[in-house]
């Protein structure tokens, strides 16, 4: 699973939490780790195998300061079994 976020920012981190279909947090999947830059994105990478519950989100949360302005955000995905 790989995230971006944009524009980039400086010393940014981010880690993998899981959400239930209620969208609370449940658990970290993967813990908190420095992003990649690619011109003016970051990205950060992560591999998972384990069985995800249907319904439930998988969120990455980001941290970072701009230029200007501390940023946070969380993109999440919902995971739905074929």
């Amino acid at each position: 699973m790989t995230t971006t976020r944009k524009p980039h920012a400086f010393k940014d981190t981010a880690h993998l939490i899981l959400r239930d279909s209620g969208n609370h947090y449940s658990r970290e999947l993967r813990g908190w780790g420095d992003t990649n830059n690619q011109g003016d994105t970051d990205y950060r990478t992560w591999s998972i195998k384990q069985h995800i519950p249907n319904g439930w989100r998988v969120c990455a949360e980001w941290w970072g300061y701009g230029y200007k302005h501390p940023f946070k955000g969380m993109p999440c995905v919902i995971v739905h079994s074929e």
